[in-house]
């Protein structure tokens, strides 16, 4: 042991410093083992009850914090402050929103036993399934034209052979026209057709178009809509009817209007202002045009010469306020180092290459000069 004053080593049992006379605790004689909270004296190696090395225990803070959450659980339970019945309806609430997210049971159920009639149907198959199918031939017919071109001839018989081959069904093909009961044909609407152009197309007037159709020359066709076609060469009594409309092809959308706002009113600093020092607080302050509706911000714009070229800098703020950054000083040509400054509405924007764009809402404000030395 060492003096808890000066730092001398003391013998064994000694309260009082030989060197500067201060007074030491009281040393413990023994102490409890870590292991089986046998008592152990001071300075043995060996705890002589398990036979482990001496380490003495520490204080049993963690069995004291346990009995006492015991016996305050036990306690509100005694008088029935213990919500109980708020936590089995929490949990049972939890258990019936995870079984409605969660059809775990129907995960566990058997795969059906797979059969001929189904697989014939195209049910699933499992591999190595042995399955026995019912071959059965049936004519296609030939699939019709959407053209008044001659009928294709139709494809030669299938013959039966041991391997089933699918036949699919023949795709629909988005053709404008098509054959309408009593040989006239049927005409799909396009962007840009008109009565007109439908006659000159199958050789019809537009007249006979119209009569088919049950319509006149002032109704507007519908993109999509469907017009019966007579045969090539049919007529009807031509009148004095204005020219047909053509097809009603929907407009673009209007992009919406930016609001048009007051130009800014510049505060401080004033103009020619005077400022020296690299640390010089300059703020430049601008009055308020109004609520600012999203999106849209101030764009204050700083600009001088560096070597008799103009450099310019903005930035962007929902603020009426904005400090001059310490690195644009000494950056304006001498003698003057003059900077001017104005500030504009905008909206900011972005160019889709991960850039802003600034679209102006108001007209620049009036500009002023400061000096920068």
């Amino acid at each position: 042991m060492y003096c808890k004053r000066c730092g001398t080593r003391l013998n064994q049992g000694m309260l009082v410093c030989p060197e500067c006379g201060a007074r030491q605790r009281r040393q413990a004689s023994a102490f409890a083992c870590a292991y089986c909270r046998g008592r152990i004296t001071v300075g043995m190696a060996m705890c002589p009850h398990c036979g482990r090395n001496a380490r003495p225990a520490g204080p049993r803070w963690g069995l004291w914090l346990v009995g006492l959450l015991i016996a305050m659980v036990v306690g509100l339970w005694g008088l029935g402050r213990l919500p109980v019945q708020a936590l089995r309806q929490t949990v049972a609430e939890a258990r019936a929103n995870l079984t409605g997210l969660v059809q775990i049971t129907e995960l566990l159920a058997p795969l059906p036993t797979p059969t001929a009639a189904a697989v014939g149907a195209g049910a699933f198959t499992p591999p190595g399934t042995a399955v026995t199918l019912a071959l059965a031939v049936t004519p296609t017919a030939p699939p019709a034209t959407a053209t008044p071109s001659p009928t294709a001839s139709p494809a030669p018989a299938a013959t039966s052979t041991p391997t089933a081959t699918a036949t699919q069904p023949a795709t629909a093909t988005n053709t404008p026209t098509a054959k309408a009961p009593g040989g006239a044909a049927v005409h799909r609407v396009r962007a840009g057709d008109t009565l007109e152009s439908i006659g000159v197309q199958f050789g019809v007037s537009w007249q006979a178009i119209a009569a088919a159709n049950k319509i006149t020359a002032e109704t507007t066709l519908q993109i999509g809509q469907e017009l019966i076609i007579p045969p090539a060469g049919a007529t009807v009594a031509a009148s004095a009817t204005p020219r047909p409309r053509p097809t009603n092809t929907p407009a673009p959308p209007t992009a919406t209007p930016l609001p048009a706002l007051p130009a800014p009113e510049l505060e401080s600093p004033g103009d020619q202002t005077p400022f020296s020092g690299a640390n010089a607080f300059i703020e430049l302050q601008w009055r308020s045009v109004g609520p600012l509706p999203a999106g849209v911000e101030y764009l204050a714009t700083v600009s001088y010469l560096n070597n008799g070229v103009r450099q310019e800098h903005s930035w962007n703020t929902p603020q009426t306020s904005i400090r001059m950054p310490p690195w644009l000083h000494a950056l304006a040509d001498q003698p003057a180092r003059r900077y001017t400054w104005f500030v504009t509405v905008v909206q900011v924007t972005t160019d889709g290459k991960g850039g802003k764009l600034f679209v102006p809402l108001s007209p620049p404000s009036a500009s002023r000069t400061l000096a920068w030395n």
